[in-house]
């Protein structure tokens, strides 16, 4: 199933703002969560489940899916790294 417009929007803004608003660093997922939710509380539909959004999803809100999709993408362009512990990302 294809995203919702608000999924889609905030993959566009990180796209575009590459996660500027956090410090350089080492954080885990849910760390990156935080602070995209306090950045954009209007793109983080906690009541939207990734489970709603398609058949092998979980109880796990799907705009974390979003996020995640994001960095795994983003590592193509040297900004972010994924680190060798599971859930760590290290922004540059």
């Amino acid at each position: 199933m294809a995203r919702r417009p608000i999924e889609k929007e905030l993959y566009k803004t990180l796209k575009e703002n590459e996660l500027d608003f956090i410090p350089r660093g080492i954080y885990h997922n849910e760390e990156i969560y935080d602070f995209i939710k306090n950045e954009y509380p209007h793109l983080c539909d906690a009541n939207y489940l990734c489970i709603q959004h398609c058949r092998s999803g979980d109880n796990r809100p799907e705009w974390k899916h979003a996020v995640r999709t994001f960095l795994e993408n983003s590592k193509k362009n040297n900004k972010i790294q994924k680190m060798p512990e599971r859930g760590f990302w290290k922004l540059r």
